[in-house]
């Protein structure tokens, strides 16, 4: 992902946002819904520095794909982001599939979110 190719800013959808500075101690992280785009973009200080992909389909989530651009990669960006998106899900009541290898990591260090997690094939 290359900064700036996100459009809007984090300010222009206070819906799904959260701020959070955990793991981030050279600026501020915030990290938004885009629904549109079926994604959360992280933002640091404002700039799009990573996104989580993801796909929506009766009541579940699966998340599919997550990255940070290489310059922001140790930040703990990527954590914090998907600690956002299960907080989320959790909110709105949706079950969770690890599409991805980190997020399936993510889940298997952080237990607290086991409640979550559908069992069985991802749908189509």
């Amino acid at each position: 992902m290359t900064s700036g190719t996100e459009p809007g800013s984090p300010a222009g959808n206070s819906a799904g946002e959260q701020t959070t500075g955990s793991g981030n101690p050279k600026g501020q992280l915030t990290v938004t819904d885009t629904p549109e785009k079926s994604r959360y973009i992280a933002y640091l200080d404002g700039t799009p520095v990573g996104l989580a992909a993801y796909r929506l389909h009766d009541g579940v989530i699966e998340y599919t794909h997550t990255i940070v651009d290489e310059e922001f990669e140790g930040r703990g960006i990527a954590t914090d982001m998907i600690h956002h998106a299960m907080a989320d899900a959790r909110a709105r009541n949706l079950r969770v599939v690890a599409g991805c290898s980190f997020v399936e990591h993510f889940l298997a260090e952080n237990p607290e979110y086991s409640d979550l997690v559908r069992t069985g094939p991802a749908a189509p």
